[in-house]
């Protein structure tokens, strides 16, 4: 979970002045594939005030072709690319292939799976 600097503000009411503050962004999900070297996932932007309801986003992490990341939260009309260098690239990169291959390792650890890393 990340905690904003600095709330995202809502209309409370159509309309109106009141606003209601976003205060976390949370991955909820994360779909990485090593063989493509990038991943897609799911966002939630929450607001403390449980009346509230979370608002949904991508995110897409590219480092082959167009090396990127990408956030969207559509219902907002939020859509921000950021490019990555080669360097960002690579390390991003690394991190998706070490995630994989530590799962992999606690499948086999854990003995759901029965096998050798490869």
């Amino acid at each position: 979970m990340i905690t904003l600097t600095n709330p995202f503000q809502i209309l409370d009411v159509l309309g109106g002045i009141a606003t209601v503050d976003y205060e976390t962004v949370v991955i909820t999900s994360l779909n990485v594939n090593t063989e493509s070297d990038g991943a897609d996932g799911g966002l939630e932007l929450r607001s403390t005030a449980l009346s509230r309801p979370v608002i949904r986003g991508k995110l897409r992490i590219q480092t082959n072709t167009d090396p990127s990341i990408i956030v969207e939260f559509r219902d907002l009309g939020f859509f921000k690319k950021v490019p990555l260098s080669g360097a960002q690239a690579s390390t991003v990169s690394n991190i998706l292939q070490t995630l994989q291959a530590d799962v992999e390792a606690g499948l086999i650890t854990l003995a759901l799976v029965s096998g050798v890393q490869s």
